[in-house]
This record gives C-alpha cells, structure tokens and sequence, in this order.
C-alpha cells in the first residue's frame, strides 16, 4: 500500500498549462447560475454525454463534450439542483435545495434556495420524476448511489442522513442531525458527514455495508490540529482507482451572534485542515493545517482597514469542494476561493 505524502501546489492560468491543463468556458453560459454538480453519463461509451446542474437554473447536458448545451426541460419547475448521482441501472436523481450559501460581504447571513425534494431522470428522457418531496428530506446536500444495487439510495440534507433499500418509495432516517455530504467507494462502503457546519464540530461516519445503524463515527482527534473540535463545513472524497484512500477537506465552524446574526470576522470558515487515510479511514494524516492570512483556500483578500491590516473573507461552507485523480489515489484537488493540487 502506498504512503500519503503531499506537496499542495497553488493552481494559476501558468500552472494549469505546465500541468497540461488548459481550460476554457464551456458553459452553460445562459441560465447556468451557481453550478454545483456535473455528472458525466457512464451509460455513453464515448464519455461526451455530460450534465450539469445548478442551485438556481436547473439541469443541462451536453452530447458533444461541453461544446454546446441545453437545458433538460427547463418548464418542469425543477431549478434549485445541488447534486447529482447516477444509480446503477443507469437512471439519474437530483436533489435539490441550496443550503451551503455564503453570507454577504458585510458578514451578514443569507438565505439559500429551497428545494421541493428529490427527483429521477433517464439519462435519454426529459421527464423529472418526484421521488421524496422537501417535506420528509429537507433541503438535499448531496446524493449517492450504489456501486451495483440500483435500489439503494442515500441522502445527506438538512433534515439529517436517509437511506432507502427500495428505489426512493420509501426512506429510513439515519439521524435527524443535518448531513453535509455522503459518497461510496466501489467497494460499497458508505461514508457521510453530520453536523450543522455554523454551530457544533462536524463529524464524519462510515459503514462497510451502508445499513441502518451501521455506521460509525471515524472523525479524525489528534490534537496536532488545535481546531480538531471545530470542524464546520466537511467534503469527502474516495479514491476511485483504490477505495483505502479517503480524504476530509474540513472548514472552521462560523460563529454568529444570537442577537446581529453577524458572523465573526476572523473564524468564520476558515480552512481547519486537510486529512488523509489510506486505511478507509481507519487512521488519518494531517496534510495541511490552515494558517489565517497564510495559507487558506478559502481565503480572499478584500482591502485594508484604517491601519493598514488586511481584511479577508472565508468561503469554506460555501466553496469547498475536493476531488482525486481517477488514476493516482494520492494526488487529490481542493477548490474553495482557490484551487490547490
């Protein structure tokens, strides 16, 4: 097995094309708004099949690789999509429902989308579905299907974590805990995160079979991280060539005033930290820590106050995403304000 070792590189317009990595725009450009997911259809053996979805204009696709798109019937009113996943049998759910929304720059809270629940498209129809509406699941932060089985589904939303064995007919509550993100190895093995990321530390769970009551808590505790108690916002990623690896990329809780609704100007999610485990989680290393007006991937600077001192705003429950190379399972992306490999 091999051994986590890391160097995070910054990603700039230079580095993406010394990497290889030449991007350009490809839409959608007309209605896309704050795109969330995209999911490249595995039921297309040429890999240009492609939909992406967005918290405020609904869900696109693209036949030809990204170079034209369009909206997959864009007068079903199902606009406010967040995520994705496609289910064995090739069918395609959609949760929607924005509840990872950014205050304003004045630090005040903000509202996000509400979502109308949980629906199911072919990959060649045009037809949304609805499975489970918002009033049993709440606002959806992330889907996952099985490897293999097409009838089981889980969900992570801000009513908690769900699981169903049938198909979406019907759903078992895992926890009423709101849940930030759930994936599954192709081992099948199911991981999630539970915690609301503004208030207590956020904890992450796994299960070798995915069923209910099986699952258990595998949250990193070493105190080589001061802030290993206020994790807020946290994205799982599983390696997709070897399911040992598995990654945390974790935001510092929020705090607000019970009587403003201000958010604190400094804590106020920050990057916590970067984990890795090449034994499912069983251990962790810590990669990076992060470091206030250092090294913070969801950091933006934003002027000088009166002094002179910098001032910055911090994206972590809003832009926190993490990714692994489908070929190396120890070279990992993380993306917040910024983008680092």
């Amino acid at each position: 097995m091999r051994s986590l070792s890391f160097i995070l590189m910054g990603i700039s317009t230079a580095g993406l094309a010394q990497l290889g990595l030449n991007w350009q725009e490809v839409g959608p450009d007309d209605v896309g708004g704050r795109t969330r997911t995209v999911l490249y259809d595995k039921t297309d053996a040429t890999g240009k099949t492609i939909f992406a979805a967005s918290a405020g204009g609904g869900v696109f696709k693209s036949t030809n690789g990204g170079s034209s798109w369009a909206p997959v019937n864009d007068q079903s009113g199902v606009f406010n999509v967040s995520c994705m996943s496609q289910a064995a049998d090739g069918s395609i759910y959609a949760g929607t429902g924005e509840s990872f929304f950014y205050r304003n720059l004045y630090q005040y809270k903000s509202n996000a989308f509400n979502g109308t629940g949980l629906y199911k498209f072919s990959p060649n129809g045009s037809t949304f579905t609805l499975v489970q509406d918002s009033a049993l699941l709440g606002n959806i932060n992330e889907i996952a299907t099985h490897p293999t089985n097409a009838q089981i589904i889980y969900v992570a939303s801000t009513k908690g974590f769900f699981i169903s064995t049938d198909g979406g007919l019907s759903f078992t509550q895992e926890t009423s805990t709101p849940a930030q993100d759930v994936k599954v190895g192709i081992d099948g093995y199911v991981y999630y995160i539970s915690g609301n990321y503004t208030t207590t530390s956020s904890k992450a769970y796994k299960s070798t079979t995915g069923n209910p009551g099986s699952f258990t808590d595998i949250t990193p505790t070493s105190t080589v991280n001061p802030n290993v108690n206020q994790m807020g916002r946290i994205e799982i990623a599983i390696s997709p060539s070897d399911p040992n690896y598995i990654y945390l990329l974790a935001s510092k809780i929020g705090t607000a005033s019970a009587t403003t609704n201000i958010y604190s100007t400094k804590d106020d999610q920050e990057l916590n930290a970067v984990y890795g485990s090449n034994d499912k989680g069983t251990t962790w290393m810590t990669i990076t820590l992060g470091s206030y007006g250092q090294f913070d991937i969801f950091q933006q600077f934003y002027g000088t106050d009166a002094s002179g001192n910098p001032k910055y705003n911090y994206y972590g429950g809003f832009a926190n995403t993490i990714k692994v190379d489908p070929a190396n399972p120890v070279h990992i992306y993380i993306g917040g304000y910024i983008m680092y490999e």
